[in-house]
């Protein structure tokens, strides 16, 4: 017979994964509340969410690696000597920005509500997780004359 929690997790899962960010909806509530059921589905089950919530699964893999330099170029992703990587900044206010002191950003460009700076690695957690922002994703090295493929 399958454990009560267990059945509890999957339906607040289901529920999460079938809420989870709308379209045309309030985007930061739909976040939240998508984030919140995960969180009480694992806490159901007991599962303790690890990791940065909001930041991408390969700036978390990139920050666990013990080679960051070897696993960025592995993946595409753009790392300096300095310990430094390209992020793209998702903030919940286009008006806000975050705080490239407290959070030791380099900030190249911003429009909206999109911040593209270099971060470094040891940070990437903290700026994730500040309530003024929703994501942080890797920027992506840009190759001209290159045709997609369909």
């Amino acid at each position: 017979m399958i454990n009560r929690r267990v059945i509890t997790a999957l339906v607040l899962l289901c529920i999460a994964l079938t809420l989870g960010p709308a379209k045309g909806g309030n985007a930061q509530t739909d976040d939240e509340v998508y984030k919140g059921a995960l969180v009480l589905a694992c806490a159901a089950v007991g599962v303790e969410l690890r990791g940065c919530p909001g930041l991408d699964s390969r700036l978390a893999q990139l920050i666990e690696a013990s080679d960051p330099a070897a696993f960025a170029a592995s993946t595409g992703l753009i790392y300096g000597d300095e310990g430094r990587v390209a992020v793209i900044i998702e903030l919940a206010d286009p008006n806000a920005r975050p705080d490239a002191d407290r959070y030791d950003l380099v900030v190249e460009a911003s429009y909206a509500n999109l911040v593209q700076a270099q971060a470094p690695l040891d940070g990437l957690c903290d700026l994730a997780a500040d309530p003024a922002v929703t994501r942080v994703q890797p920027r992506l090295p840009v190759f001209f004359g290159v045709a997609p493929t369909t």
